[in-house]
């Protein structure tokens, strides 16, 4: 297909990349070459306004670099459509944002669920293993360790460790090949906080799944395989 490279060597695979905030001369991203083999856990730290964010937002297809080529999974998501980077991310990317992004008026099973909705590409993987979105929803979630009389529930009846969880559920099921997670912990304490990754990388190991995930907390390191500190990644800051 189009735009797809014909052997897979990285799940992502970032070239040459720039990027400039509109109106700025200077780049707040300058990256020669970053890859992430399938299965890796990546931590990416820096202090703020390094760019940390717009790195992720430019793996996932939310935005575009001015110059340089991004492959996600072998697919050349840079030079592609807003419509066709949507769907690709869709299928092949699960988001954990920071703020989580759940919808209030749906419940903690149907917020979950939600990701299969919009992605064909989940719903047959689940398929393949003889699975539904329900049942694969309640499996997450009980290894998420959310409650199971809380699964029928509205999500503002959660506290924040456990909408954390429940957004992580979203965007891992149907096993996409890359979780990206742009500072999800940044409202725990250190207790929940290294509960919530151990349970993340864990579920990610398990599905052979990469992990890509943002934070300025040197502290959690000890959780990834691979460490990269960004301003030595990105020549244009520090």
């Amino acid at each position: 297909m189009p735009g797809q490279k014909n052997e897979i060597a990285y799940v992502m695979d970032l070239n040459q990349i720039h990027y400039h905030w509109p109106g700025q001369q200077q780049p707040i991203l300058s990256i020669d070459s970053l890859q992430v083999q399938a299965g890796e856990s990546v931590f990416i730290y820096g202090p703020s306004g390094c760019g940390k964010s717009t790195l992720l937002s430019l793996m996932a297809g939310v935005l575009v670099p001015d110059q340089g080529s991004i492959h996600v999974a072998g697919f050349e998501l840079s030079s592609a459509s807003a419509a066709r980077r949507d769907r690709f991310r869709a299928d092949h990317i699960g988001f954990v944002f920071q703020q989580f992004n759940l919808l209030p008026y749906l419940s903690v099973i149907d917020n979950v669920t939600l990701a299969c909705r919009f992605s064909k590409r989940r719903q047959q993987r689940l398929k393949d293993k003889s699975v539904t979105p329900e049942q694969e929803a309640r499996r997450l979630l009980a290894r998420l360790e959310i409650p199971e009389a809380l699964w029928n529930a509205g999500v503002n009846h959660l506290s924040i460790g456990q909408q954390q969880r429940v957004a992580v559920a979203r965007a891992m099921i149907g096993s996409p090949p890359v979780i990206i997670a742009d500072e999800p912990t940044s409202a725990l304490d250190r207790h929940h906080r290294d509960q919530f990754l151990t349970l993340l990388t864990a579920e990610a190991c398990d599905s052979g799944t990469s992990l890509i995930f943002v934070s300025h907390d040197e502290d959690l390191v000890r959780h990834f395989s691979r460490t990269l500190f960004l301003p030595e990644v990105n020549q244009a800051l520090c």
